[in-house]
């Protein structure tokens, strides 16, 4: 659904933030709940149809004293103020939430835009009148009346900024025009409410002047003189100052500028330049970095604009550079300049400034004969010829900021815009540089791309190949030119063309055309010339790395390096672009670099050291990740390691959290390292990883995932002759399966799971087989027989001795008698189970036990108990990262809450739940959920393990 469509979801609702929150639907005023609606629907409106972070909501709404359970919490408030304004415009997207109105819906949007086009303007009059318009929206001071406060204070200063500069661009303008007799109430106003605003005070002192009233500008000199001292220990600035100065010496007051220069007359002997290279003919994407761009150049008002893009080679810098230039025309009336610097061609030596600056200067005008020896005076004579003409200065192409500085004009009127490989820190240092980062084109622009060079109709016939050319090309747009142009060169069918691409090992070569500007491997071998020795020797290492990216803890353990050490590596090659960094401290390859660096990798290293370096990285995730796993089930039986190969630094885990927040960062790099463990055939490290994953994809849910890894595990146990470990992965397959609606499956794996521990004498392995068994025939609704096994892991467990393996086993024969309506019995073991937990710190324990208590008070009307029970069991849920049981057990809290006539606390419990069960796409559990809110079925406490 189209936001700028009429009949739009929002297109009825209406949000005022400049002064007190007003929200009108369909011109009828609303007032929301006291609360977090407010802020919530403030903090949504002032992003006007972008999706807002959920992260960046909630420190608006909770500051920092957001709940553990961000996600649920946020979404009950989003139901919350869909019901109050009677509207569905609020709407999931991106990892948020966005509101679904047009701009001129949202009074701040509205104002934005009315000043924006006063900027465009030259008629004064016409300007004066637009930003009166846009002055007139404000009522006040903005969001005012919220609370939390967060929002408030985090935004409110900046729209208050930006109202101020209105009025004064405004009052500049009435000063202009001669009409200032009316300005001297509404600037003392002003200065009275922001008394520490030196440009408040200077344009009241002009006023006063030229309205006769001197004395009173001296005394308001004196006024804000005072103030500044007292409160910031400061003298008036320059401006004021010189003001002062020119009351006192009866000097006439100059008058201000109201308006950007008019195009000023072009001298005759002055050429217009007009170097621009024709504009690219295809361009796809792009939009928002077109329109940063264009915000950078407004926001830019204290000196000379200087933008940037920077990104990998054959990203497309300069497309998207000639595009904006030339959407963008007729703000540079003065000429354009234009010079390739030749920072990273594959033929040619960079371009000197020097050089630079004589084809500058001739192209403004300036005779050969007339140009300096020296490049000093070369600069000095072009930022003279600049001196406030309006031009804009492209550099294309950059090495480094050096190459750039000799090529700065002077003037605040000029706007330079450079393209680069690299991130230019000098120049962001001196010159406070506006960068623009271009990641890959996402599928929809690829798949655009390709069809302007190829044709609506040939895409629309091979969709599948067209989308395979988008993936093998990883959305760099260079590939998908190359890649175009191969196919169109031929009528051959693009399924011809993806299946050459296919092939990784010979995927670059599939994408070369034979001229060396587009040969792929050069764009990244000029790239790579650049590096020291120690960024390419960690470029080459980048390469071996399994997972979608990497961490710089595991980059020290690849590369052999202290884990602070390959830093300073890893920061040169994010500024040649050669990697990203999303996160801190993570770093990530383009998949067509990642290529070129393993082919660098296979020319000069060894392959012997090469392996070297994947073992280190496998035994660095598998180190740490046991070490996880100890935290996260501290009853589960230890397995031996061997001791990490030299020069691999694994991390410690010192709590339950770091385990957590580490398993889950590092959880695709994990899966994709056992996966490459199994395919070098190193069976040990193999299971011992499926293993060391356990009970992390067990909690989360992760089914597939579980799967996979065990049947990994499983071979790698086979080839390996351990009976003990083959058990295992059986019964962690067995239970996989059942999970995935597999019962028949899952049965024969656990009957091969017992047969095997019996044959290596594992006690605790038959134990657990029997509780797997025992959950699996719970499932298929057979309880008797499920009781009978749970039974059985009990007495072998007693065996066993071990007291916390014990409780878990009388907690599951608790709960089988529970299904079975015998409920006494079951409280008896439950309340045994939770003893014995508690008593050894056991939170897991506990949380199972109290999730089993609480079914049992729900089953026998002992509702607040139950309510008792599922607090406790969410709450150390929650703790354990454990998101796959937390939301049945929201979902019983909120049964307890209905039965004791508490409907706003079901209903949360309920909301949240379903919340949960839709990011896990749980279809049935979230549809019997959203029935329970809806009120279309009873409470049933169905069986959720």
């Amino acid at each position: 659904m189209s936001i700028s469509d009429p009949s739009a979801a929002g297109a009825g609702v209406r949000v005022g933030l400049l002064g007190p929150l007003e929200v009108s639907v369909d011109g009828v005023d609303l007032e929301l709940p006291s609360g977090r609606l407010g802020p919530l629907l403030a903090a949504l409106a002032l992003s006007a149809g972008q999706p807002v972070p959920v992260d960046r909501l909630a420190g608006w709404l909770w500051g920092p004293d957001v709940p553990a359970h961000t996600g649920g919490s946020l979404a009950s408030l989003v139901s919350r103020l869909r019901t109050a304004l009677r509207s569905e415009a609020i709407r999931a997207a991106s990892n948020g939430y966005l509101l679904e109105v047009r701009p001129d819906q949202v009074d701040v949007w509205l104002f934005r835009r009315l000043v924006q086009e006063a900027e465009q303007l030259t008629d004064l009059q016409v300007r004066r009148d637009r930003l009166s318009a846009a002055l007139r929206l404000w009522r006040g001071q903005p969001l005012t009346g919220l609370r939390p406060e967060h929002l408030a204070n985090d935004v409110g200063l900046g729209l208050l900024e930006e109202r101020l500069d209105a009025l004064e661009r405004r009052v500049d303008i009435d000063l202009a025009l001669g009409e200032h007799q009316g300005l001297i109430v509404e600037l003392r106003e002003a200065t009275s409410q922001y008394p520490l605003r030196e440009s408040l005070w200077l344009r009241l002192m002009t006023v006063l002047s030229r309205s006769g009233r001197a004395a009173e500008a001296l005394d308001c000199y004196a006024s804000v003189r005072t103030r500044l001292r007292d409160e910031l220990g400061a003298d008036p600035g320059e401006q004021l100052q010189q003001q002062y100065q020119r009351l006192l010496a009866s000097a006439p007051e100059p008058v201000p500028a109201a308006a950007p220069a008019v195009i000023p007359a072009i001298l005759a002997r002055w050429p217009v330049a007009r170097q621009l290279p024709a504009p690219p003919r295809l361009f796809s994407g792009r939009g928002a970095e077109l329109a940063r761009l264009t915000e950078a150049l407004d926001s830019d008002r204290d000196g000379t604009a200087i933008l940037a893009i920077e990104g990998i080679g054959g990203i497309g810098k300069t497309w998207l550079a000639l595009r904006w230039a030339y959407e963008r025309l007729e703000r540079f009336p003065d000429g354009q300049l234009f010079v390739n610097l030749r920072g990273f061609d594959p033929a040619v030596p960079p371009l000197d400034a020097s050089t630079a600056l004589r084809s500058f200067l001739m192209a403004l005008g300036v005779s050969s004969t007339a140009i300096p020896a020296d490049e000093a005076a070369q600069a000095g004579l072009f930022r003279s010829l600049l001196a406030d003409k309006r031009m804009l200065i492209v550099l294309d192409n950059a090495r480094d900021s050096e190459q750039v500085l000799p090529l700065l004009p002077g003037s605040p009127t000029c706007t330079v815009l450079v393209t680069s490989r690299r991130l230019l820190g000098g120049l962001s240092v001196a010159h406070g540089l506006s960068v623009v980062s271009l990641e890959t084109l996402d599928e929809d622009a690829a798949i655009r791309l390709l069809a302007d060079h190829l044709g609506e109709r040939r895409i629309a016939g091979e969709p599948a190949a067209a989308a395979e050319l988008v993936q093998r090309c990883a959305g760099l747009p260079l590939a998908l030119a190359i890649a175009a142009a191969r196919a169109a060169a031929n009528d051959f069918p693009l399924a011809r063309l993806a299946g050459e691409l296919r092939d990784a090992s010979a995927r670059l070569d599939a994408l070369e055309i034979g001229e060396l500007s587009t040969d792929l491997r050069a764009v990244f071998q000029t790239s790579m010339a650049a590096l020291s020795p120690g960024a390419y020797d960690v470029f080459r290492w980048l390469a071996q790395a399994p997972g979608p990216d990497i961490s710089l803890a595991a980059a020290a353990s690849l590369t052999a390096r202290t884990t602070e050490s390959p830093r300073a590596e890893l920061r040169e090659l994010e500024a040649a672009h050669l990697v990203s960094q999303p996160v801190p401290d993570r770093y990530r390859m383009h998949d067509l670099v990642r290529l070129y660096a393993a082919e660098q990798a296979a020319i000069t290293q060894p392959e012997v050291e090469r392996d070297e370096g994947l073992r280190r990285l496998v035994d660095f995730y598998l180190h740490t990740a046991y070490a996880g796993e100890r935290l996260l089930d501290t009853v589960r039986p230890p397995i031996a390691l061997s001791p990490a190969v030299a020069g691999c630094r694994p991390l410690p885990m010192p709590d339950l959290a770091t385990a957590l927040t580490w398993l889950t960062s590092e959880y695709a790099c994990l899966l994709a390292t056992l996966r490459r463990s199994a395919e070098r055939a190193w069976d040990a490290r193999t299971w011992q990883l499926a293993w060391s994953l356990g009970t992390f994809q067990h909690r989360r849910g992760s089914l597939t995932d579980s799967l996979a890894s065990w049947q990994l595990g499983l071979h790698a146990a086979e080839r390996l002759g351990d009976p003990a470990v083959e058990s295992q992965a059986h019964r962690r397959i067995g239970l996989a399966w059942a999970r995935s609606g597999a019962p028949a499956k899952a049965r024969s794996h656990l009957r091969r799971a017992l047969s095997l521990a019996e044959r290596a004498g594992d006690t605790v392995g038959r134990a657990h087989t029997h509780a797997t068994f025992a959950w699996v025939l719970a499932r298929q609704d057979e309880d008797v027989p499920a009781l009978l096994h749970a039974r059985e892991a009990l007495v072998l467990l007693r065996e066993v001795g071990n007291p916390v393996m014990t409780a878990e086993a009388l907690n599951l024969v608790g709960w089988y008698s529970a299904q079975l309506g015998r409920y006494e019995e079951a409280r008896r073991h439950c309340e045994a189970a939770l003893s014995g937990y508690e008593r050894h710190q056991d939170r897991a324990g506990s949380a199972y036990t109290c999730d089993s208590l609480g079914y049992i008070a729900l089953h026998t009307e002992r509702y607040a108990d139950a309510v008792s029970y599922y607090g406790r069991a969410i709450a150390l849920f929650r703790v354990l990262g454990h998101t796959y049981l937390e939301p049945a057990a929201l979902d019983s809290l909120g049964d307890a809450h209905a039965a004791l006539g508490e409907p706003r606390q079901a209903q949360q419990a309920w909301e949240q739940a379903l919340t949960m069960y839709e990011e896990q796409h749980r279809g049935p559990e979230a549809s019997a959920t959203r029935h329970r809110i809806l009120g279309l079925a009873q409470p049933t406490g169905a069986d959720r393990r």
